[in-house]
């Protein structure tokens, strides 16, 4: 019999007897049909008494189990912002229940570290105190929404000659994704710039064609006095 309750199942069966000379006659057990039979084997002890006394007796088990898994439905779908490689996700809380097990245990298998960006299939798993158990799944996406950052301060050169200085300048760009990521600026480091101030323009872009623009002067001057 299956369980119906923690406390076990109601079992109702039937027992006949019958007798050569009274035909029919009742049969007595214990437990009685329709009472609460707990998890396992329990023997269930029979007799019947015809009208000259005479007394036959049997025995039969009666087994209540629990075969059935707990129902689990996983949390909602979630979509987060990256923020870093790996993004710690809040997945919620599954709704668990068993008509045996008050507390199924639940586990998933969401990353320990946290989601790298894209899309993920979390699974969540319910299992009883008989070892039943029954899964749900629950999908998230982490995107990569924010553009780099970058850094380009502003670069003072003395002019060489009449066309003013070749200059080297350092631009960096950083991602909270990417790390480090290429800059792409309109003067290259290196390049002769004339007297006075050139605005250099820069863009980077990361994996997730997310674009950062930047721009810094080069002010080339001359201050020499002459010879």
């Amino acid at each position: 019999k299956e369980a119906t309750g923690p406390l076990g199942a109601t079992v109702t069966y039937a027992v006949s007897a019958t007798d050569p000379v009274d035909g029919t006659i009742p049969v007595t057990c214990t437990p009685a049909s329709g009472t609460l039979f707990g998890f396992g084997i329990t023997n269930v002890n029979c007799n019947a008494h015809d009208a000259a006394g005479n007394t036959a007796t049997t025995s039969f088990v009666v087994t209540v189990q629990d075969t059935t898994a707990p129902t689990i439905t996983a949390p909602a779908a979630i979509s987060m912002h990256a923020t870093g490689p790996l993004t710690t996700v809040s997945l919620g809380t599954p709704t668990v229940t068993d008509i045996v097990d008050p507390h199924p245990t639940v586990t998933n298998n969401a990353p320990s570290g946290g989601f790298p960006v894209g899309s993920a299939t979390v699974t969540w798993t319910a299992t009883n105190l008989a070892h039943n158990s029954q899964s749900a799944t629950q999908s998230g996406t982490v995107q990569d929404t924010t553009a780099p950052t970058i850094t380009a301060p502003p670069v003072t050169a003395q002019a060489t000659g009449p066309s003013g200085a070749t200059v080297t300048y350092i631009v960096s760009s950083t991602d909270l994704v990417d790390g480090t990521v290429p800059v792409t600026c309109d003067y290259l480091s290196g390049s002769s710039f004339p007297i006075g101030s050139t605005t250099v323009s820069c863009n980077a872009t990361d994996h997730a064609g997310n674009v950062a623009h930047a721009s810094f002067t080069i002010t080339v001057s001359d201050t020499a006095q002459p010879t």
